[in-house]
């Protein structure tokens, strides 16, 4: 049980940091170089993209406020819902 618990909260500091990383990141992956293995790890785990990753993170993050919507979330990331659309998964 302990091992468990020892990689849940890796699980969570993986995603702490790749919120904190991610702020006005504006969806141009070369600025999260520095969390790619907590980006690689939780997506591997929860087996999803690394931009679901991205997104999941920062939505962890932003649900523990009161309130919370998606423009909540591109204020963080400093982009727009179109750029999220457009957005390719080439180079990350």
């Amino acid at each position: 049980m302990k091992n468990q618990n020892n990689k849940n909260i890796g699980y969570m500091s993986s995603l702490e940091a790749i919120y904190s990383a991610s702020t006005g990141c504006k969806l141009q992956f070369d600025r999260l170089n520095s969390v790619r293995e907590d980006i690689d790890k939780v997506s591997t785990f929860l087996g999803i993209s690394p931009m679901q990753t991205l997104l999941f993170a920062s939505m962890v993050e932003k649900s523990f406020h009161e309130s919370f919507n998606l423009e909540d979330l591109f204020k963080h990331l400093d982009c727009s819902f179109l750029k999220l659309l457009t957005q390719t998964e080439s180079g990350f």
